[in-house]
Parts: structure tokens; C-alpha cells; sequence
């Protein structure tokens, strides 16, 4: 390399007669800690002294620089999102709409995309806020003495904290692709409620009311945390919850949490949902479609029938939920026919309710959706302490139609299926109806979730306590 004025000395790592791509040639390298600028040009061109000028004058303005830099506010850049895929354009027109929301750039700690699950959830909580929208009802216990409902608020502002997701807002038509994006800020005051009841059942009434009350605004619009305290000391809560940014495990994750929040063990940092939708982003796409695309092949619109016996629009529609209790078969003994023929619980009850199926329909070929889930991937590091949405709606396809099989070769059927599907579980479901060339028709009408709860662990004694007082409310699962 010629010398930094380009006085051409003797160890320069090029030839005399080379010829030069321009006129002059800068480099820029740092050595030892230390930034090195080199400038190579003829010595025997013209305008040596302003030339000399202009390198000197190029010194001062970087070593100006270095000094403003030192003073000027952080900025972000399109490079600390790595997840979206935008232009330089419409990275500062994302800045812009920040703006306009009230949120700071330098509040922001990253942007992703949505998953296809999440999109869909937020279409459809546009047409209704309450849509896909969950609620707890649990009350703390501590063995000795009572816990204050700033102690409470204080140990849900620490889960809050910890989980990107619950410091997430969602924003349409970034210009990157996808419907929406999610946008995680660096820190939020979590939406906490406090009242007063005399007892437990006006504390329940309370807390059953408050669920009418919106929460979607602000800069904490998908969860709400309502704590109500008794006349007797007795302390119960609320979580208020988007399915956009849960799931069952996630539900369950939470309530672990917050007991270990109260009691002051709860870690600072978790794996944050960035990790699932970069998981997501690197899945192969054109192979799983040609898979769904094959499996789903010659199949018809599977459309359970409305059962109001001929009253059509004079009965009114309501969710029912129905407990079943399996009094001839034990949980134990159904869990060791699964061992023993290779067949997960799950698709036990996905033949089943093929069954049920075919016999409503008319059909021997039937088609319903099932809740998959990724907690289970051994890609993403931390998958079990993310709080999000990790799930994705599948197509269980069913064939009935050869007679000669017994209930046991269906099951195995299903069970083969079910695993050779695991490779392209990521598969969005509206682009499988795409593939399919349904028309806008939806390609099934049923769909079941199947999950294991967690088991109770023993109180340790010494512990806060987080007591069920009711069922998770979820009109729309």
C-alpha cells in the first residue's frame, strides 16, 4: 500500500506500471485500536497543494465527527431490526408513524413481523375487540401475613417486564410484508385496576363486570391486570389477555411467574418471542406447500351442519361449554394403549372425533383443524420460557372408506399423518386454502385443541400460593 499521501514508497504492494481504477484511492482500516486512512494518488498530478488540502481538511472532519458522536441521543437504524424487511425508505417512515403514536424511537426495542396465527387472531379482533381475548380469576395467598395490593401490582409489572410480549403494540402497514408487524418497547406501565369488595363473591361480581370495560388503547392495549382486595384481607386478581400474544402454555407460564414475583425470585430476563418468529422466517416454505398441497389433494369442504332442528334463525346462539367425564375408561389405562400401539392421546381423540364427523356429514372423507404447537423444538433455545403465541391451526385429514380397516389401523393412520405433518407445521392455514383454489371457502368448520395442563405442584409452605377461583374465560377458543 502506498503511503498515506500517496508518495508512492518502496512498499507498496503493487506494481510501478499498474493501472489505477481511479484517479484516487481511499482505505479505511483500523489497526491497533486505531483508525488508518489512506490516500493513493499520482505525485506528479496536478493541484498537489489543494490536494494535500483536502486530505488534511478530511482528518478534522472525522475527528469532528467522533466528538458529536459521543454527545448526540441514540438512533436507532435499520440494522437493529433485523427481522424486517424494509428499505432504508421505509425504515424512516416506520420512525415517522411512531411518532405519530406518541412512542419515542429510542423507547423501542425491536420490531418483527407477526406470525400467520397472529394475523389472523387480529383480523378478527378488528371486526370485535372482545374476539380472541382470554381472562384469568385467581386469588394470592401468602402463609403469613397479608400481601398488599402494591406487592401484587409491583410483581405483575416484574412479569411484564421480564416478557417482550407483554411490552408489545401492533402496527398495520409498516410497508415490510405481512398485514401487521409487533413493535416491543423498552419499558411500559402495565394496565393495573384496583377495587374494593366486601367478600369473595363481590369481589368475583367486581372482577366479571370489569371484563365489559375495554382495554385495547394506549401503549398497553392487549392486557389488563385487575386486583381486588377484601374487607377481610383476601386478595384476588384478573388477567385480561389477547390470544395474539399467549397461548395455553403461555397462560400457565404466567401465573408460575407471578407467584415467584411475589415472593421475589423471578429471573430479569426470559427468551423473547423474537426467537419463534426468526425460527419461523427460516422454515422452508415452497416444500411444505407442495406437502399440504398433496396431502389435502381431491379433498371436499368438510362443513359440520347447524343443529337447530329446523327453527333456523329464531334460536339464538350462545357458547356452551360441556364438561366429559370419561367414567368407563381411565386417563391411566387410555395412556397405556397409546404406549403400547405408538399413538399419541391427541390423535386418539382426532379419530374420534373423525368419527363423529363422518357420521354428521354424510362422508367418509373428513376434514377438520387441530391446534399444533412449537414449544416442543429443539431449534429454538428457551422455547419453553417464551411468552407468545408458538401455535399454528393443521388440517387432519381422515379416510373412512375402506371397511376391511379396524378402529386400531385408523388410529395408526392418523398417528402417520399427524407425524410426517410435524416437518411442515409452519404452514400458514389460509395458504393452504390458497393452494387449494377454495374460493374463499373455508375448507372445515370444527377444529380441537388438545392440552395437557401442567400439574400442581405441592405448596412449599413458606410460599405465595396462586389459587384457581374460576376457569379460564375464553368465549372465542
Amino acid at each position: 500500500m502506498a503511503g498515506e499521501t500517496g508518495k508512492a514508497g518502496g512498499t507498496s504492494d503493487f506494481g510501478h506500471q499498474t493501472c489505477r481504477w481511479g484517479l484516487f484511492e481511499i482505505s479505511a482500516f483500523v489497526f491497533k485500536g486505531h483508525l488508518k486512512v489512506a490516500f493513493t494518488f499520482n505525485r506528479h498530478m496536478h493541484h498537489q497543494p489543494l490536494i494535500q488540502k483536502w486530505i488534511s481538511e478530511c482528518q478534522t472532519t472525522i475527528s469532528t465527527m467522533i466528538q458529536e458522536l459521543t454527545i448526540l441521543d441514540p438512533k436507532p437504524t435499520l440494522s437493529d431490526f433485523p427481522l424486517l424487511s424494509l428499505d432504508e425508505a421505509g425504515f424512516y417512515s416506520m420512525l415517522g408513524r411512531f411518532s405519530a403514536m406518541g412512542i419515542q424511537d429510542i423507547d423501542v426495542e425491536d420490531v418483527y413481523p407477526c406470525s400467520s396465527m397472529q394475523e389472523g387472531l387480529l383480523l378478527s379482533q378488528t371486526k370485535d375487540a372482545g374476539f380472541y381475548a382470554a381472562a384469568t380469576l385467581h386469588e394470592i395467598r401468602v402463609p403469613t401475613g397479608q400481601l398488599s395490593w402494591e406487592a401484587v401490582a409491583d410483581a405483575w409489572q416484574q412479569v411484564v417486564r421480564r416478557h417482550p410480549a407483554l411490552r408489545t403494540v401492533f402496527i398495520e402497514n409498516l410497508g415490510a410484508k405481512g398485514l401487521y408487524n409487533q413493535v416491543v418497547l423498552k419499558d411500559i406501565v402495565a394496565n393495573v385496576v384496583h377495587m374494593e369488595a366486601l367478600d369473595e363473591a363481590d369481589a368475583i361480581r367486581l372482577i366479571e363486570l370489569q371484563r365489559t370495560i375495554g382495554y385495547n388503547s394506549g401503549q398497553c392495549p392487549n392486557h389488563r391486570f385487575t386486583i381486588c382486595t377484601t374487607a377481610d384481607g383476601r386478595v384476588f386478581c384478573s388477567l385480561d389477555i389477547s390470544h395474539a400474544i399467549m397461548d395455553g402454555h403461555s397462560m400457565s407460564l404466567m401465573a408460575s411467574e407471578l407467584k415467584l414475583a411475589c415472593e421475589g425470585n423471578l429471573p430479569i430476563e426470559a427468551t423473547p418471542y423474537s426467537k419463534y418468529i426468526a425460527w419461523l422466517i427460516r422454515q422452508p416454505q415452497e416444500a411444505s406447500i407442495e406437502f399440504w398441497k398433496s396431502y389435502l389433494g381431491g379433498s371436499e369442504v368438510c362443513s359440520f351442519p347447524v343443529l337447530d332442528d329446523g327453527l333456523g334463525h329464531g334460536v339464538e346462539k350462545e357458547l356452551v361449554t360441556i364438561r366429559m367425564d370419561l367414567a368407563s375408561i381411565g386417563l391411566p389405562d387410555l395412556q397405556d394403549f397409546c404406549n403400547t400401539n405408538g399413538i399419541t392421546l391427541s390423535n386418539v381423540f382426532h379419530t374420534a372425533w373423525a368419527l363423529t364427523l363422518s357420521c354428521y356429514v354424510g362422508s367418509n372423507d373428513v376434514t377438520f383443524g387441530y391446534l399444533t404447537s412449537a414449544r416442543d423444538s429443539e431449534e429454538v433455545r428457551g422455547v419453553e420460557e417464551i411468552v407468545g403465541p408458538l401455535i399454528n391451526t393443521l388440517v387432519c385429514r381422515v379416510d373412512l372408506s375402506d371397511g376391511s380397516r379396524c378402529l386400531l389401523d385408523v388410529l395408526q393412520d392418523v398417528q402417520r399423518d399427524y407425524m410426517e405433518a410435524i416437518p411442515h407445521r409452519h404452514i400458514a392455514l389460509a395458504d393452504v386454502q390458497h393452494v387449494l383454489e377454495l374460493s374463499g371457502a373455508s375448507l372445515f368448520n370444527t377444529a380441537l385443541s388438545y392440552r395437557r395442563l401442567p400439574q400442581e405442584r405441592p405448596n412449599e409452605g413458606d410460599g405465595a400460593q396462586i389459587l384457581e377461583v374460576r376457569p379460564i374465560y375464553d368465549p372465542t377458543e
